[in-house]
């Protein structure tokens, strides 16, 4: 069910507004939050521009641990 919401999101983003689209799937094996880190700094590092909107969709679990959200895979 939670790809077929992904999918109809990207098809939405590319196709009625026009957005590069690019959909990264984690590893259930390495620990979420540092996969999320090193894509974020990738997009960041490829398109650090004024006019580059990012559009982030985490869709997987998360906790509330510490005062801090962990994001779980």
């Amino acid at each position: 069910m939670c790809i077929l919401k992904v999918t109809r999101l990207e098809e939405v983003f590319r196709d009625k507004y026009s957005f590069g689209v690019e959909r990264k799937v984690l590893d259930s094996l390495e620990k979420a939050s540092h996969q999320l880190n090193a894509i974020l700094s990738s997009f960041m590092a490829k398109y650090d521009e004024s006019n580059t909107l990012l559009i982030f969709y985490y869709a997987g679990h998360g906790l509330y641990e510490d005062n801090t959200v962990v994001l779980t895979g």
